[in-house]
């Protein structure tokens, strides 16, 4: 039960960087009046206080070391201080704290279990590490935008590469891997100094990353099984789409990456991939670290299914520059998100109530 709180301190974060998206959408919905500035922490809070406390919280648990913990604890309340609007560089300072610890941690789970996809999520925390310490000494959000991409990119691709290695990969497939990743990397990094070269050079990552999952994750094999193991897979395997759509907005985009091109690139990635990637992994992820029952249901196809269409009504809107096809889009991929987050509570209450009943 103590990791309730935690959670429930994640999606705070995730409810009010929904809000902070509808604000930046210039959809017609209050300000918060204790935080007039909701909006500029619209990223961080989704990034930060909800993913980065999400996946603290499963990594503190794989740890089984309570000072592990702290990593969702100071995200979680870093994201909470950035909602509230009351100190700016506290919340700062929490997250950038919180993703270091997260970094340790994963150091700890490369010593304990030495193996190449350990190996690839520590990157995944070294980059958000690297994205929250640019962003402590005064980067604005854009910049230091492909760190924080790389934080999720190489944590997912890590466990999937994980999962992955349990069938006999060709050399090919490693090396697809490996230039997928110098590339993302590469282009991380020049985004500090050459804002287009740096966009184009994580885009092409970005795209192989895309055609590896597709063509190497055991998700093709799975999704000939019923139940959750086909909507994990159809999850996954949509996902991939989405994040090579993403490279090909980078790269496409690379030299005048803002406004509309800017909102589509991105939200290709962090709700085309990522929310996919969750959709998929929630009724594994949550029963282990909640240890209670997620019952698989067939209407969560509906979210899923949801937020690929709102999803693709907001890139026609971006690119055609439709500012209100943009922000139908844009309530439908909020719809998607906090019908499919009812659904979990929901599921979540039941199985309190299933293992009080045992007791």
């Amino acid at each position: 039960m103590k990791k309730f709180p935690l959670l429930g301190l994640g999606i705070l974060s995730l409810l009010g960087g929904i809000w902070a998206g509808f604000l930046r959408l210039s959809i017609p919905i209050p300000f918060p009046p204790w935080n007039p500035n909701l909006s500029l922490v619209h990223g961080p809070l989704m990034i930060s206080g909800f993913l980065g406390t999400v996946l603290g919280l499963e990594r503190a648990v794989a740890l089984r070391r309570p000072w592990g913990f702290l990593s969702p604890i100071l995200t979680g309340v870093g994201g909470i201080v950035l909602l509230s609007g009351v100190s700016y560089p506290t919340g700062v300072i929490s997250i950038l704290i919180g993703s270091l610890v997260f970094f340790i941690i994963n150091l700890f789970l490369i010593r304990i279990q030495p193996s190449f996809s350990a190996f690839v999520m520590g990157t995944g925390a070294l980059s958000w590490f690297t994205g929250n310490l640019f962003w402590f000494f005064g980067q604005t959000v854009p910049q230091v935008l492909l760190f924080w991409a790389g934080f999720l990119i190489f944590i997912i691709a890590g466990e999937r590469l994980e999962l992955s290695q349990l069938q006999k990969l060709p050399k090919a497939a490693v090396m697809i891997f490996m230039a997928a990743s110098l590339l993302f990397l590469g282009g991380a990094v020049f985004s500090e100094y050459a804002y287009p070269l740096g966009n184009a050079l994580a885009g092409v990552g970005m795209i192989l990353f895309s055609f590896w999952l597709f063509q190497f994750d055991i998700a093709r094999k799975t999704i000939r099984k019923p139940g959750l193991p086909r909507f994990a897979a159809v999850s996954l395997l949509s996902g991939y789409v989405w994040l090579g759509i993403s490279g090909l907005c980078f790269l496409i985009f690379s030299s005048h990456l803002s406004g509309f091109h800017y909102d589509a690139a991105l939200h290709t990635l962090f709700l085309g991939f990522v929310f996919s990637m969750i959709f998929g992994h929630a009724c594994i992820i949550f029963p282990a670290i909640l240890e209670l029952p997620i019952q698989f249901q067939n209407q969560y196809y509906i979210y899923l299914i949801l937020l690929a269409a709102s999803l693709a009504v907001r890139v026609i809107g971006d690119l055609t520059g439709q500012s209100l096809i943009q922000q139908w889009g844009g309530v439908g991929n909020a719809a998607a998100i906090l019908l499919f987050l009812a659904q979990m509570v929901f599921s979540i209450l039941t199985g309190i109530g299933s293992k009080l009943k045992a007791v």
